[in-house]
């Protein structure tokens, strides 16, 4: 009787300790809000083998491009809380949508409460990047150009297009230069070809989309966004150096359907923390100018960053406006 009673309770705690996991060779869809090549592609691809090796899953890439990431992550809305969807959404398209874009505004099909926050994955700088031939070679002569010639920029949705946002209001382009067009593409990678080809004169996108091309010399970096210079490019300044106080960090959340059960976030939760902390992802992060932090690495925490950040997009926000009115 009592060696019954030490299975059955045996049984319990394994039972307790793997309250769910996915079966192995299962496939698991990993929602992309952009085309292929976008950093919610890349931060994804550099850690999702480690995971697959150490739990015998594999992940499918699903790519749903559009209105600058709102029209896949909307539709992330709807897909099953089961512990087989999972997305890579950036936190600004998630938390300042409705602050940088007026059909968002109007229809709001999503908000952070929509969904089940994991962790962040890892953030990258924004950058602005020109064709290699351009006389324009860091941040001031960046803004004198974007102020005083008719010139066009692109950017895609989510980080990308807060970015520009941030940039644009802080040096009241849309007010000071009337010629100034904004072009919007799918996603970054995007931008990249029509930069390269002299289709539009600047970009604006992530680290890590833009360093191969930038390595390449297809296009060259003129400006980050990061709040300190990169210790690998030190000849690339930072917008902050003229625009005191810019600092705006492309980051990306893994995050699941809301209502998901807690048994599942756990699993995601202690999988990818412990493959993002790896030395092999710690390599591959530092070849694609990909950063960690090591803070965010739970829901609780996660959860907290994101609304602390749509709560400043709103302050900022509403600082523009307030200055456009005196």
């Amino acid at each position: 009787m009592k060696k019954l009673l030490a299975v059955i309770i045996s049984m319990c705690v394994c039972t307790q300790a793997i309250a769910w996991e996915p079966n192995k060779n299962s496939t698991i869809d990993v929602l992309i809000p952009f085309p292929s090549g976008a950093g919610n592609e890349i931060i994804f691809r550099s850690v999702a083998p480690i995971v697959e090796k150490n739990t015998g899953v594999k992940f499918n890439i699903v790519s749903k491009p559009g209105a600058g990431g709102a029209v896949g992550t909307e539709l992330f809305k709807a897909w099953p809380a089961d512990g087989m969807h999972i997305a890579v959404l950036s936190t600004g398209g998630l938390a300042a949508m409705d602050k940088v874009s007026e059909d968002f505004q109007k229809r709001k099909p999503y908000s952070v409460d929509s969904f089940t926050p994991v962790l962040q994955l890892g953030y990258s700088p924004a950058v602005i990047i020109a064709h290699p031939s351009d006389p324009v070679n860091n941040p001031q002569q960046l803004i004198d150009a974007l102020l005083k010639e008719d010139t066009r920029m692109g950017h895609s949705g989510g980080g990308g297009r807060l970015a520009f946002e941030v940039l644009a209001s802080r040096i009241d382009l849309d007010t000071k230069n009337k010629k100034f067009a904004r072009v919007e593409y799918k996603g970054p990678a995007q931008t990249v070809p029509d930069v390269a080809g002299k289709q539009i004169r600047f970009g604006i996108l992530p680290l890590s989309v833009a360093a191969p091309f930038h390595k390449a010399g297809q296009i060259k970096i003129v400006a980050i966004s990061s709040a300190e210079k990169i210790a690998s490019m030190p000849d690339i300044q930072t917008l902050a150096s003229v625009l005191p106080g810019i600092d705006v960090p492309i980051a990306f959340g893994l995050t699941l359907p809301a209502n998901t059960k807690p048994e599942i976030v756990e699993w995601y939760t202690k999988q990818f923390a412990v493959a993002l902390e790896s030395p092999e992802a710690k390599a591959r992060f530092e070849e694609q100018f990909i950063f960690l932090d090591k803070k965010l690495l739970d829901p609780k925490s996660q959860l907290a960053y994101i609304k602390k950040f749509e709560k400043d997009a709103e302050a900022a926000v509403n600082s523009v406006i307030k200055q456009s009115k005196q």
